[in-house]
């Protein structure tokens, strides 16, 4: 299923470089995977319990887990993740490791060669796990966990300002799915430090990178197209996401979602 454009409001992606065949597209591939899940309403995992949980999930969305050369460590999960009610699924290719696993910025970086013949500007980014490894190996000591590409100013702010909060995982639970760390870590655009008190601001920031119809309900209602109504969905999924988000996080919604006339 082709993804659909990000909404014109949306900045494209901070980057360093000047040329976009400079660019890691890993890092958009990232950002696409996290954004139309959230629209479309799947809540996708960002980490496991273990390989079994991590296996099970990919084979409930009938996806395909490759190693990355020779590593047992260090996989490609790819496919079509299943949307329910709907013929097709969404895109997904992201790398998962063992949280134990030491090298899992060389396994990037073989990705990276694999997929765009050479490592770019990856010197700029921390290939970092979606959930703090600290975080989670003291919880799941056998988990498995998605690797994403993060802007290194960025990463070590959400790091400072989140990673020492505990996780909240219940008796029985097998997946951690996408909170408010890895959400900064794929969407925020700051440098700088992060404080605690601030991160009503920093999510609304990230909110503002998905489709928003504030202000818009009147062009949804009898005689509206598909794909207004579609557009009308995928905005109500993020604001829905992003509540969820304040509540996890002890912050006002009303501070982070657009206001609605």
């Amino acid at each position: 299923m082709e993804k659909p454009n990000k909404v014109q409001n949306s900045e494209p992606y901070m980057q360093k470089s000047n040329s976009f065949d400079d660019q890691i597209l890993m890092i958009h591939s990232t950002e696409m995977d996290f954004l139309t899940a959230i629209e479309g309403d799947v809540r996708l995992p960002i980490a496991t319990k273990d390989r079994s949980a991590l296996k099970g999930w990919v084979e409930e969305n009938k996806l395909t887990i490759v190693p990355i050369g020779r590593r047992r460590k260090a996989v490609v999960v790819s496919g079509q993740v299943m949307r329910w009610g709907y013929p097709e699924g969404l895109e997904y290719s992201q790398i998962w490791v063992s949280v134990r696993y030491s090298s899992y910025r060389d396994a990037v970086k073989a990705q990276l060669r694999t997929l765009e013949g050479s490592e770019k500007d990856i010197h700029l980014f921390d290939g970092d796990h979606a959930v703090s490894q600290a975080r989670l190996s003291d919880i799941w000591p056998d988990a498995w966990v998605n690797m994403i590409l993060v802007e290194r100013s960025v990463n070590r702010a959400v790091g400072a300002m989140l990673e020492k909060e505990p996780l909240d995982i219940a008796a029985g639970q097998q997946r951690v799915e996408m909170n408010a760390e890895c959400i900064l870590k794929a969407f925020l655009e700051r440098e700088g430090t992060l404080t605690r008190s601030d991160l009503a601001s920093y999510l609304k920031a990230c909110r503002s990178r998905f489709v928003s119809l504030s202000g818009k309900g009147s062009l949804i209602m009898d005689g509206s197209t598909s794909a207004q109504f579609e557009e009308f969905a995928m905005s109500e999924r993020a604001d829905e996401f992003f509540a969820q988000l304040c509540r996890d996080t002890g912050v006002d919604p009303s501070e982070v979602l657009p206001r609605k006339k």
